[in-house]
């Protein structure tokens, strides 16, 4: 017996013929990068632009984008700050009241094959 877990996070269409190839194109590498975003910030982590950027997240905010639009994800996000002051930039999270709610929800996706 295997556990396999479904997770098609990513929108279905783009807004113009060049974008919606490379969506087609590069579908799983989203949705990789999704389900990365997602296990971060179940573990607390917060999520910059940069943060994500460097450990093989494209792009944050879209993928953070395709967690709330079509997994129903509580991602918040919210100005960075630094020493009190804020940046220019936003940081991308799960609250952490709301992680055993949306680890029951991945958890519920779970299919077994035998």
């Amino acid at each position: 017996m295997q556990l396999n877990l479904s997770f098609n996070s990513v929108h279905s269409y783009e807004n113009n013929p060049d974008s919606q190839k490379v969506l087609n194109e590069r579908r799983e590498d989203f949705n990789e990068q999704c389900w990365l975003c997602l296990k971060r910030m179940l573990k607390g982590e917060r999520l910059s632009y940069l943060t994500a950027i460097n450990t093989g997240i494209g792009d944050i905010r879209r993928r953070s984008k395709d967690l709330i639009d079509h997994k129903g994800i509580p991602v918040k996000r919210e100005w960075a700050y630094v020493d009190g002051k804020r940046q220019d930039f936003k940081e991308y999270y799960i609250d952490q009241k709301d992680i055993p709610e949306v680890t029951a929800k991945i958890l519920g996706q779970l299919v077994i094959i035998k």
